[in-house]
């Protein structure tokens, strides 16, 4: 939002909506919401006045535990949260960038993003630390297809063939062994079935 205010044009639109309040900013607005919540998004039309945006932005992350997968995850639900909200309220050719957590989702999210934006970017930025698992994507051209439908927002859909389902197998019980959880396993990552733990390969060159 402060970067909003100091690069935006004069009398610009910006507002921002957090769980917890915001301390004020300049030349903004921000109330306190979920973006999972019908009521936030008929605050921001209210505000809006039926108006579009130029960009939605989110910054959102979960609280993080000790469970790297249920984190990252959960980083991708709030994702597709985000990204729905964003297509309420974008206007054609509109910006959309949001954080993510690296992982097994990420493909399954570019996937997406890449059938809405006409240009779709991974960015690191520099004030985000190297080992961080944090990243920003930015879907440039957003299309404003008359119809969208509601899979594309759906976590149970399109995570569906993701490491997300092994982890919640395991917690459910019904994987009970490494070995079971192995044999199992899909393989995502697009490297050979019975590719080697290790990352490197020998080839002949001609």
């Amino acid at each position: 939002m402060q970067v909003c205010a100091n690069t935006m044009p004069p009398n610009s639109t910006i507002i921002g909506v957090d769980l917890d309040e915001i301390k004020k900013v300049p030349g903004t607005l921000s109330f306190v919401g979920d973006i999972t919540k019908a009521e936030t998004y008929e605050r921001l039309r209210k505000e809006l006045k039926g108006r579009k945006c130029d960009a939605v932005l989110n910054d959102g992350a979960p609280n993080v535990g000790a469970n790297w997968n249920k984190d990252a995850f959960t980083q991708s639900e709030l994702v597709l949260a985000s990204f729905k909200l964003a297509t309420d309220f974008l206007k054609p050719g509109g910006y959309f960038v949001t954080k993510i957590f690296r992982s097994t989702d990420t493909n399954s999210l570019m996937w997406v993003f890449k059938k809405f934006f006409e240009k779709v970017e991974m960015t690191k930025p520099k004030a985000s630390r190297f080992a961080s698992a944090e990243t920003f994507v930015v879907g440039c051209g957003f299309n404003a297809p008359n119809f969208i439908d509601e899979k594309f927002f759906d976590p149970q859909h399109v995570f569906k063939d993701t490491e997300a389902d092994h982890f919640k197998d395991q917690m459910a019980g019904q994987i009970t062994s490494l070995d079971k959880l192995l044999e199992n396993r899909r393989n995502r990552g697009g490297y050979e079935t019975n590719a080697p733990m290790h990352l490197t390969k020998y080839t002949t060159l001609t």
